[in-house]
């Protein structure tokens, strides 16, 4: 958790999670084709509601991954931002 923030009538917590893994490897590779390395990281962030809303706000979520092939690098990034509004969940 990072901190706190209020939306409308709903508390969030502001949460960041951050994610590595290294010797990642890529299945049924071609022939003739050799792993060398592979890192993967990921970071997420957001405002998660405490209670009282179903949809977060602001999530944002960035993969970065670097793959090396016959000493060939092979670099993947990809990023996805929400801007949802909140709902409101009644039970």
């Amino acid at each position: 958790m990072v901190g706190k923030d209020r939306v409308g009538e709903a508390d969030c917590l502001i949460v960041r999670a951050e994610f590595m893994a290294s010797g990642v490897s890529i299945k049924d590779l071609p022939a003739g084709a050799r792993m060398d390395d592979g890192i993967i990281r990921a970071t997420f962030e957001g405002c998660v509601p405490i209670a009282g809303a179903s949809v977060r706000k602001g999530l944002e979520m960035t993969l970065n991954a670097r793959f090396t092939l016959n000493a060939s690098t092979i670099d993947i990034v990809g990023r996805q931002k929400s801007s949802e509004t909140w709902k409101e969940v009644r039970k």
